[in-house]
């Protein structure tokens, strides 16, 4: 069975769209987190982000940071999560699946979630665009 994973320049160009967008435009620290983690997830290190690092290089934190005291990338990612919400919210209101239990009827639901990041828990509301049909 073939993956229907985007590829790592599909990502790139949604990425450049999300950080280009009304919601992420002026936001610098959100912009700048979100670059980082989807860069370093690119990079096969995702297992490398790690409260301290996103402190340190995200948020200007000295290397004497201490994530147990200052909640700095626990409060960003909050509120990384409600802009990427607010931004596919925006561009995909609901989803129109075909529920097996259903028999047909089709049902309105939230965008799918996306995929889990390094050590960040998963937006239960955000996800990156499927590769379309043509690009199968």
């Amino acid at each position: 069975m073939a993956s229907h994973a985007p590829s790592p320049a599909q990502i790139r160009k949604q990425l450049e769209k999300i950080l280009s967008s009304r919601i992420f435009n002026a936001a610098g620290r959100a912009h700048r987190f979100l670059e980082v983690v989807v860069n370093q997830t690119l990079e096969g290190k995702h297992d490398q982000i790690k409260e301290y690092l996103l402190g340190v290089e995200v948020f200007d934190r000295a290397e004497s940071f201490d994530p147990k005291l200052d909640t700095i990338v626990r409060v960003e990612a909050g509120k990384l999560r409600k802009r990427l919400h607010e931004y596919y919210e925006t561009k995909f209101p609901t989803v129109a699946t075909f529920p097996r239990s259903r028999h047909g009827t089709p049902s309105r639901l939230p965008p799918p979630p996306c995929a889990r990041v390094g050590n960040l828990p998963p937006s239960p509301s955000c996800c990156w665009p499927r590769a379309s049909p043509s690009a199968r």
